[in-house]
């Protein structure tokens, strides 16, 4: 069985290109797997935070993969066949698609470990996308600090793996495959010499829909293919301060980024100029905006699980 990876940002659209790829005989899938992300995490000094000290796990296991006759190769050989294993358990197809947007943080690693999979890249414009966080995950309301490690780091280290890669990887844009999806269709086709179509669009596998991981509005949402979540976003450009941080944002990833993902940053710039000038949510913005910096910078998430992991633990004798 031969993994394909999905690669994407969070709500860019892999859900739906999951569900059209698993309908095909000769591909299996589950919603999230996740599997590979403490595997292949666990060397990369990326200031983890963790009760077993993780700065102390990575000098133990580089320790021991010293000792190991091939080294680190021996390793990076063990996390493939582990993986490789648990995919295989659950079906015997050509191929099993493994799409987890966190991903997008140890891509490198992925393509390192697995350099006979097969590697599809899912872009989406970066402004539908951060729209797309804010009303699914946001109830309209400014989140976007929750997700920064996605929305940058995630997003370089996806483009670094995407230039590793060169001719070895297709690229799908989600405006695209809902604008002309048979063309589309037809790149991975080739790819995978598989012929996938739309007759492969399935919403009934409880394997998606009853997952916990994944889109929670799965099913009903994909029972056809609509354009109209290409210009969404322009709606939920509500004020001033959100057109300020998003250009701020655009010029932070650079016109060549953006055009190895397929955009231009003049016509994206261009349509963000075009949005409503609105002044809703403008001081809940503020606020959030500005509690975002207190919640990166100081690490909230992790000062609270280290908060309750200080509580005293009463053990009965």
């Amino acid at each position: 069985m031969t993994p394909i990876f999905l690669f994407s940002l969070p709500r860019s659209g892999s859900t739906l290109l999951q569900n059209i790829l698993s309908g095909h005989s000769e591909i299996t899938t589950r919603a999230e797997p996740w599997i590979l992300l403490p595997l292949l995490s666990a060397r990369k000094q990326n200031h983890l935070v963790a009760d077993h000290d993780h700065s102390v796990l990575i000098d133990a296991l580089s320790d021991f993969c010293e000792t190991l006759p091939n080294g680190e190769a021996d390793y990076t050989d063990a996390v493939r066949n582990f993986a490789l294993e648990l995919y295989g358990k659950i079906g015997n197809t050509t191929y099993f698609l493994d799409k987890t947007p966190r991903y997008s943080l140890i891509a490198p690693e992925i393509i390192q470990t697995f350099p006979d999979a097969k590697f599809v890249f899912l872009w989406r414009n970066p402004l539908a996308i951060m729209v797309s966080m804010i009303e699914t995950w946001g109830q309209g309301k400014w989140n976007l600090y929750r997700y920064y490690v996605d929305i940058f780091k995630g997003l370089d280290l996806l483009l670094q793996a995407r230039q590793t890669l060169g001719d070895g990887a297709v690229d799908l844009r989600f405006e695209d495959l809902l604008n002309t999806p048979n063309s589309q269709l037809k790149l991975i086709s080739d790819y995978l010499s598989l012929e996938i179509t739309l007759q492969d669009l399935t919403t009934d596998s409880p394997y998606l829909s009853d997952a916990k991981m994944g889109d929670p509005g799965l099913g009903k949402k994909f029972d056809s293919l609509s354009s109209q979540p290409v210009n969404a976003w322009k709606a939920s450009v509500k004020n001033p301060l959100r057109r300020h941080w998003m250009r701020r944002y655009l010029r932070q990833i650079g016109q060549n980024k953006l055009a190895l993902m397929g955009y231009d940053l003049g016509a994206l710039m261009h349509e963000l100029d075009q949005t409503n000038g609105v002044w809703k949510h403008l001081f809940s913005d503020a606020r959030l905006m500005t509690y975002g910096w207190f919640y990166r910078w100081f690490n909230l998430p992790t000062l609270r699980k280290k908060a309750a992991g200080a509580r005293p633990v009463l053990v009965q004798k």
